[in-house]
Parts: structure tokens; sequence; C-alpha cells
């Protein structure tokens, strides 16, 4: 088994979901579900309105006017739901919600979604630092300032005197997003009522998804003894020690394995 140092940067977890939801699925916490949602690479993109019937109730009933803007699966896992305002909900193979972004942790310097980037004049303009994050609140036909209602300029002109408007967009839900020079997104209905400024939900600076980022010899022997019987001809990329006691490491190959706090394996999905 080769140990290397941890590489830096974006790290996501590609990892092949071919189990079925009702085995290994079942023995893994909800919040490492989740967390596998995520940073799954195997994001297939769903219509919003072909989400199931349960989640889209779910999302009319607790976070009406803010709609839904995007929506992915992951085989055997459930889904990933992206709001308007930036907000990401996860929904698990029997459609129930078991969180949001806040319960991945602190994400580091790149949410892995694929998301896109609304057109802005001159090129493209993604809305943070890497292409597809935060970016939602922002998604929809560009317009020029003047197609704002004239309450959201009252509002704008009053909160934020020393700003300027960047970029307005329309939005399919009727709504208008607005970024300002300090680059605040800010989410008004279609008479130009505000509703509320975008944020960076669950998406921050520090540590790895939802744990403490830890080395090769912090993890129990039983994991050395899994990975080198099973992977020896893989590198450890990853492992962190999550809020519930689990270990959650990535190899080189991609794939991911969840351990308890004694070390007995829970989840490989190369496996």
């Amino acid at each position: 088994m080769k140990i290397t140092k941890f590489i830096p940067g974006v790290l996501t977890l590609a990892a092949v979901l071919t189990f079925s939801a009702c085995q290994k699925n079942n023995l893994i916490p909800q919040s490492d579900v989740l967390t596998l949602i995520a940073y799954s690479g195997e994001k297939e993109a769903v219509e919003v309105d072909q989400l199931p019937s349960s989640i889209q109730t779910f999302l009319e009933k607790n976070y009406a006017p803010i709609f839904a803007e995007i929506a992915y699966r992951v085989d055997a896992l459930g889904y990933e739901v992206v709001l308007e305002d930036d907000q990401y909900l996860y929904f698990n193979v029997e459609n129930n919600c078991i969180g949001d972004g806040d319960m991945i942790g602190q994400l580091g310097n790149g949410h892995p979604h694929p998301g896109g980037m609304h057109p802005h004049p001159g090129g493209p303009h993604p809305g943070g630092p890497f292409p597809g994050m935060h970016c939602h609140c922002m998604m929809g036909d560009t317009i020029t300032a003047t197609g704002l209602p004239q309450g959201a300029i009252d509002y704008i002109t009053d909160n934020y005197p020393d700003e300027t408007i960047e970029v307005v967009v329309s939005k399919m839900s009727t709504k208008y997003a607005v970024e300002l020079s300090d680059g605040t997104k800010l989410l008004f209905n279609e008479n130009g009522l505000f509703i509320k400024e975008c944020g960076n939900f669950g998406i921050g600076g520090g540590n790895w998804p939802g744990g403490e980022m830890i080395d090769a010899a912090s993890l129990p022997a039983t994991v050395a003894d899994y990975l080198a019987a099973n992977y020896s001809d893989e590198t450890l990329m990853v492992a962190f020690l999550r809020p519930n006691g689990n270990y959650f490491l990535k190899l080189s190959n991609g794939v991911i394995i969840i351990f308890d706090a004694d070390g007995n394996m829970l989840f490989d999905s190369g496996n």
C-alpha cells in the first residue's frame, strides 16, 4: 500500500456506484450518504418537474417562494437539489430530505458540482472562484438594469449606496437576480420586492467535507490492513474523520471507503 502526502486543491469523490440501495446503502449513516451524493462524479441531471412528487411537495411546503433551479440524481443514493438562492438540499432513495449543504461541513474552495454559468456580456460570468460554484442564484436571461422593476432599484439604492449593479438576470421563476459590484447577489420577486440575499450555504474555507483531515498514521490498524489486503497497488489520496466517528477515505483509483470508529468497513465503492 503506497501512502503519499495529501494532494492539495479540489478533491472530487468519483465513486463507481454500482451497488444496490437495499444492500450497502442501508449500512451507511445518512450524513455519509449526503456526502457521497454531494461529491459524486456520477451525477445525472434531472428536470426539476421530473423529481419525485414527494420531493416536489416537500420543496413547495418548506421553501416557497424559493424554487428549485437544478436537480441531479446519483444512482442508488438519491438526489441533490439546488435552489435558486444557492441552497443545496439532499434526498435519499426513499425521497426523504437528509440535510443541506451546511451538513457537509466546510467544503473548501470548490464544491464539485457540474453547474453552469449564466450569459454575460463580454464572456461567461461564473459567479464564484470556480465554474459552477455559487452561480445558481444568477442563472437566467441577462437583461439590462433598466429592465428591473423600480422597487428593486430603489431597494439597492437605499441599502447599497456605494455599490453599482453589475449583472441582472430574469429567472424562469419570474424573479430577478442582481449581482452588485462587491459580489453581493440579491433576489427580487416579479414586482421588485426584495426576497433575500443569496448565500453560500455550507460552502467556504476550512476542513474538507464534514470532518477533520487526518494522515494515514492516524487510521486504525484494521483500516491499514484492509487497504493493504484489497488495494495494495493504490495510493491513499485523502482521509478524514467525520463528526460521527467514521473514517472516510478516497484512493487513487477513485474508490471511496467508509469505516466505522473501530475500523470495520461499512462501505467500499470498489467492491
